[in-house]
């Protein structure tokens, strides 16, 4: 009897002993997906374990901030008339390029008169509309235009009426030259939107930009880049170039928007512009 005691004895304290092995190893166990001390501690390894990279391309594009004044058409030499049985006039093309079109302000005609005779006025067009009609002798004829006269394509027609009176007079206007001119200042930047989910927000990392810039100007002033007004780089980029933000951006499950912008008299070329959104898996 005393032997089958110290055999259950046995028995329940080996029991004993395995149950605290179990627990032992049950609580000293990796959680699977847990982030590990490494990959805390170099938040910024793209390629680090249970990280999901979100590649986001934005192309090639110009940003500028230009301040000017550009001719977009001229002609030299030129003679408008009229009579009773015909008319001569000069047309004049102006192309205006779309960047430089957002950020134009006023342009202008200009035309510098030889010479002169007969009693019609010297009239101007631009794009079928008249803009100026008056009788002038030598001398520079100058015509404000505002800025919606200005379309990307320009149509600047001169010609001449003839006398009001004197119907078998000739008026011819003789022209040493003419141009249209456009007046420019502003910043033409460019802005992306781009969406996140509730997961990639909760679970966002770090974020990164890449381009390689090129710039367009004497001037080397700062590139300003922004996520949703919030400034992450402002300076002269190198190439290439690479710019790290973190949780100190603030990213929302609707639309969020990266601007690129630049200061004045400054113009820069992005290339190869990519958004990389980083987050937990």
């Amino acid at each position: 009897m005393p032997d089958a005691k110290i055999d259950e004895f046995a028995f329940v304290l080996l029991a004993g002993l395995v149950l605290i092995i179990i627990m032992m190893v049950a609580f000293t166990s990796p959680t699977p997906g847990a982030t590990t001390e490494n990959e805390t501690t170099t938040p910024f390894n793209i390629t680090g374990t249970g990280d999901v990279a979100r590649f986001i391309s934005l192309g090639d594009f110009k940003v500028t901030y230009d301040l000017g004044q550009d001719n977009i058409v001229e002609k030299n030499n030129v003679e408008v008339s009229k009579s009773l049985s015909s008319e001569k006039h000069v047309n004049l093309v102006g192309i205006v390029s779309n960047d430089k079109l957002v950020i134009t302000t006023s342009g202008f005609i200009e035309i510098i008169v030889d010479d002169a005779s007969g009693d019609g006025n010297l009239i101007v067009l631009l794009n079928d509309k008249e803009v100026f009609n008056n009788k002038v002798g030598p001398g520079r004829v100058s015509i404000p235009l505002k800025r919606d006269q200005i379309n990307d394509t320009n149509v600047v027609t001169i010609k001449c009426s003839g006398s009001a009176w004197k119907l078998w007079e000739n008026t011819v206007y003789s022209i040493s030259s003419t141009k249209m001119g456009i007046n420019f200042q502003g910043i033409n930047f460019k802005t992306f939107s781009f969406v996140m989910s509730s997961d990639d927000v909760l679970k966002f990392r770090f974020g990164r930009i890449t381009f390689n810039p090129k710039s367009l100007s004497t001037a080397k002033n700062d590139l300003v880049v922004k996520i949703n007004d919030k400034t992450i780089f402002r300076g002269v980029p190198s190439s290439p170039f690479t710019q790290d933000f973190g949780s100190d951006v603030y990213l929302s499950t609707d639309a969020n928007n990266i601007t690129f912008s630049t200061e004045r008299a400054t113009s820069y070329e992005l290339n190869d512009v990519t958004l990389i959104l980083v987050r937990r898996a």
